[in-house]
């Protein structure tokens, strides 16, 4: 079956290169004979430009290969100032694929250029004369739409774009930050899509706060949650042969690497999977962080804090007006109750064990309960977060103790449920979980 699998996806791999092989050669320029950019136009009509921003201890070249899918090479990699292009799998793939949606894909060099951070405002017009490069030389309109999407630093970046002179970039349509909360102030009307991983604690926290901004000023706003993944040969193939990848999984395996479902142990930065693979690849195959292919995919794989390209497809139907899946992001739904509609954020499988969490006072801070949530729905719960300020005849210090009782009641009745096995509240809803407790009823 593995052999099969693997012949499959090199199938895949062959059919996407083939399609891919049609797309015109990667571009390079010293704009202003300093800011370094590199594009590469799709086959066929263009329907808009893709601007990746890169991390922190990155550079632009990192989204290109130093050979084509052509299998010509791309000298221009030797001029740019890292001095080669780091074909980084995520990057790689997220180009790939922005491509065979029919976008000029380019990149930019923030910060010094080299294994930098973005400079925040001041990169800005570097990356407005960029993209002017890049539609002047594909004869691209300023109406022709500009999705910007960046990690960690980058995506702090791109958080900036909405509040840039719209005569520099041209149309910006939309942006995905990735990993990383940013300055929604400055954004009045264009959609974001926020990337994250929950792990990284402080910066979901930091999104949600951004997404309640944007939603009360009626900006469309969105957002998924990149959960750890599980290292298979087919995770692998992005950056070896399918009967390294399969050695790999067996060696992780034996030297728990990886637990039984497949997950990382200990976080991939750790470094502590180095040893491990050089029993497979040898000491010659290089492992730096933040530049080696398998260094980046235990870091996606871990799921902290790392440029991902698992939801591509997601990215581009958000930023082309089109809904996303909500298998991958949290539900929130308008309940009915004898007091009118209320929304309620949902977690886990229903017909499991109710948990209901009650939210502060603060309208900001109604996702404060999302992480536990999401923890308690791992473990075996059906979590409802009513949020009560989702109706003026509801939020809190308007609504009494004996109406949340009975939209409580109302929710255990639409779940199907004769209790609710877990109570949870916090500030004015600890409060209010202290009283329903109390109750027989409950």
């Amino acid at each position: 079956f593995i052999h099969v699998m693997a012949m499959a996806l090199r199938l895949v791999f062959a059919l996407a290169l083939l399609h891919l092989s049609k797309a015109a050669h990667p571009r390079f320029a010293l704009v202003e004979n300093a800011i370094e950019t590199m594009w590469q136009r799709p086959d066929g009509a263009v329907k808009g430009l893709f601007f990746i921003a890169h991390g922190c201890k990155h550079q632009g070249p990192d989204v290109f290969t130093e050979v084509t899918e052509t299998g010509a090479p791309f000298k221009e990699c030797a001029q740019s100032k890292y001095g080669k292009c780091l074909g980084l799998p995520e990057e790689v793939s997220l180009r790939r694929y922005a491509l065979s949606r029919g976008y000029v894909v380019m990149s930019v060099s923030g910060g010094s250029g080299v294994q930098s951070c973005w400079y925040g405002n001041s990169d800005v017009p570097k990356v407005a004369k960029a993209v002017a490069h890049v539609r002047q030389e594909e004869k691209l309109g300023p109406e022709m739409p500009l999705f910007a999407l960046g990690a960690s630093s980058g995506g702090d970046f791109v958080g900036l774009l909405p509040g840039a002179d719209s005569s520099s970039l041209g149309k910006l349509a939309c942006i995905v930050p990735e990993v990383m909360s940013v300055d929604s102030e400055v954004n009045a009307n264009v959609p974001t899509l926020f990337i994250h991983m929950p792990k990284d604690k402080r910066t979901a926290a930091g999104v949600q706060e951004n997404i309640q901004d944007l939603k009360s000023r009626n900006v469309r706003v969105s957002e998924i949650r990149a959960e750890p993944q599980k290292i298979t040969e087919e995770f692998l193939m992005k950056c070896m042969d399918a009967k390294k990848a399969q050695q790999l999984v067996k060696v992780y395996q034996e030297d728990g690497i990886i637990d039984s479902d497949g997950f990382l142990t200990n976080d991939g930065r750790s470094r502590f999977w180095t040893g491990s693979a050089e029993k497979v690849l040898g000491t010659s195959e290089s492992l730096v962080p933040d530049e080696s292919c398998l260094s980046e995919l235990m870091n996606v794989a871990w799921a902290m804090h790392e440029f991902t390209s698992q939801f591509a497809k997601e990215v581009f139907d958000f930023c082309e007006g089109k809904e996303i899946s909500h298998s991958l992001i949290q539900e929130s739904s308008g309940w009915k109750t004898e007091l009118g509609p209320i929304e309620v954020f949902e977690f886990g499988e229903a017909n499991r064990p109710l948990a209901v969490a009650i939210h502060g006072m603060a309208k900001s801070k109604i996702h404060e309960w999302d992480l536990t949530a999401e923890e308690l729905a791992k473990a075996g719960y059906h979590v409802l977060v009513p949020n009560f300020h989702s109706s003026p005849d509801l939020k809190p210090g308007t609504i009494s103790t004996g109406a949340i009782k009975s939209i409580l009641q109302n929710l255990m009745l639409k779940s199907e449920q004769q209790q609710i096995s877990l109570l949870l509240g916090k500030s004015w809803g600890g409060g209010v979980a202290s009283k329903i407790a109390a109750d027989p009823l409950f």
